[in-house]
């Protein structure tokens, strides 16, 4: 009896210690697989370094079965110097090529050297190779810009081997000119001052002498009036900005006094010069190859200097008078350039007329008509000038 109710015991234990085991490894169990369903990233961080192997080994299996395809590819002095740096092929994503005309294309770039670059054609997977020379940038699917620039020798030869650009905008942004023109300008009251000065002197002889003292006209300063000039110009895509000094002789004219009984004889000259001074600002209206055609505007002043001398008789003397005035300049020029130098021919109209020429306390002005005499050099002109351009 003793020895039945210990076995009991025993299986008691053993069977509650079974099922004690079974709960304990269905729980543990369904815990484990809770976790995998849960959180699957937990045992996905080991499958790349699994497959690493497999697919290193698969690369390499197709790398060797390429080159013992194509154990002759071509490839030229300079890929053998800079061999094509290989890219990871792994992800079958194309990238973006554009050619040297701005097309973009897509391909697998497969390397990229100094001189070339390696792609496989996506439609027809046959591999090749580009020369960068005729292509501008490579985008890579993962981001990655590759630009292709010409080497600094092949930059210099082809600025040397371009053409010289033409017209206006040929050479340097300064240029400086040098010219000579005519202008047509009225100065009749030149003479007409003469005229009247030479009666007021023969008067003047006749009330002194007591003889006759006729007036005889002597040189007409003509209307025509030589000028020099020189410009410096900065010149900006079709605009020019230009600074100018000019100088312009005024004709001498002439007026004689004289008397056969007395003797005497007095010479009424009066001849002068102008200065102008300018600033003008140009446009290029038109321009085919060497030729150009601009158009200026200017302002500025212009200082007169008038010399009148009396030679011969008892009232030869020399007065100077001066005068400021301001001036306006429209002026059209047609310009050919021939590499840095430019010729130039113009038509400028000008404004600027003096009128309060004085020596300081008196005003030139008539003796009869008590009108002030004005000289300038308002009207045309036509000038010639060469430019050089630096």
């Amino acid at each position: 009896m003793g020895v039945n109710l210990q076995m009991y015991k025993r299986f008691m234990i053993s069977f509650q210690l079974r099922n004690l085991l079974e709960k304990l490894g269905i729980t543990v169990f369904f815990i484990i697989g809770y976790t995998f369903i849960l959180f699957p990233q937990l045992h996905a961080e080991d499958a790349p370094n699994a497959n690493t192997k497999k697919s290193e080994a698969v690369t390499g299996e197709s790398k060797n079965t390429k080159e013992e395809k194509t154990p002759n590819t071509k490839k030229d002095s300079a890929t053998a110097a800079n061999p094509p740096v290989a890219l990871d092929t792994k992800e079958e994503k194309l990238d973006e090529i554009s050619d040297d005309t701005g097309k973009i294309f897509k391909a697998k770039v497969l390397g990229i050297g100094e001189n070339e670059i390696l792609i496989k054609d996506p439609e027809t997977g046959q591999e090749k190779t580009l020369s960068t020379k005729n292509l501008i940038f490579a985008r890579l699917a993962v981001g990655k810009y590759y630009f292709f620039l010409p080497p600094e020798s092949e930059k210099t030869e082809r600025k040397k081997d371009a053409p010289e650009k033409q017209g206006g905008s040929n050479a340097g942004a300064w240029e400086i000119i040098f010219g000579v023109g005519m202008h047509l300008a009225d100065n009749s009251d030149v003479p007409k001052y003469l005229g009247e000065e030479a009666e007021s002197l023969s008067d003047y002889y006749r009330t002194r002498y007591s003889t006759n003292f006729p007036v005889e006209p002597g040189v007409e300063g003509g209307a025509v009036h030589w000028q020099f000039f020189a410009e410096h110009r900065f010149h900006w895509e079709n605009y020019f900005l230009g600074f100018g000094v000019g100088y312009a002789i005024l004709p001498k004219s002439s007026s004689v006094v004289s008397s056969s009984f007395s003797g005497i004889q007095s010479t009424i000259n009066m001849s002068g010069f102008f200065l102008p001074v300018y600033a003008a600002y140009y446009y290029r209206v038109w321009q085919s190859g060497a030729w150009d055609f601009n158009f200026g505007f200017g302002v500025g002043g212009m200082y007169t200097v008038i010399t009148e001398k009396i030679v011969g008789g008892p009232s030869a003397n020399e007065q100077t008078l001066t005068s400021f005035t301001p001036l306006l300049m429209l002026k059209p020029e047609f310009t050919y350039a021939m590499g840095r130098v430019r010729l130039i021919a113009s038509v400028p109209l000008y404004w600027a007329q003096a009128h309060d020429i004085t020596d300081g306390e008196e005003t030139l002005m008539m003796h009869k008509s008590k009108n002030i005499v004005a000289t300038g050099l308002s009207g045309i002109g036509f000038e010639l000038a060469l430019g050089y351009n630096y």
